[in-house]
C-alpha cells in the first residue's frame, strides 16, 4: 500500500509518534496501524541497536490504547525488552 511505501522513509520516531498521535485522539485505522506494525517488525533490530526504547514503547501504548491485538509486534516487543 501506499503508506507502507511511505513509512520506509520514516524514522524510528516518526513510526512511534504516528501512532501515538492516533492513539491520543482514538483514531483507529486499521490499514495504517497494520502498516505501522509491519514497518517497526522489519525494523525491529535496527530500533534496538538504536536505543529507541522510546519509540517502541509508544507504539505499543498506542496500540495498547487502539485495542489493536497484533500478536507478533507484541510478541517482538515483549522478547525485546
Amino acid at each position: 500500500s501506499q503508506a507502507s511505501a511511505t513509512m520506509r522513509d520514516f524514522e524510528p520516531q516518526s513510526l512511534g509518534n504516528t501512532a501515538w498521535s492516533y492513539a491520543v485522539l482514538r483514531v483507529m485505522h486499521e490499514p495504517l496501524m497494520a502498516a505501522l506494525a509491519a514497518e517497526a517488525l522489519a525494523r525491529m533490530g535496527m530500533i534496538e541497536e538504536s536505543c529507541c526504547s522510546q519509540e517502541l514503547r509508544s507504539t505499543a501504548w498506542s496500540f495498547a490504547v487502539l485495542e489493536v491485538a497484533h500478536g507478533p509486534l507484541f510478541d517482538a516487543l515483549a522478547s525485546s525488552s
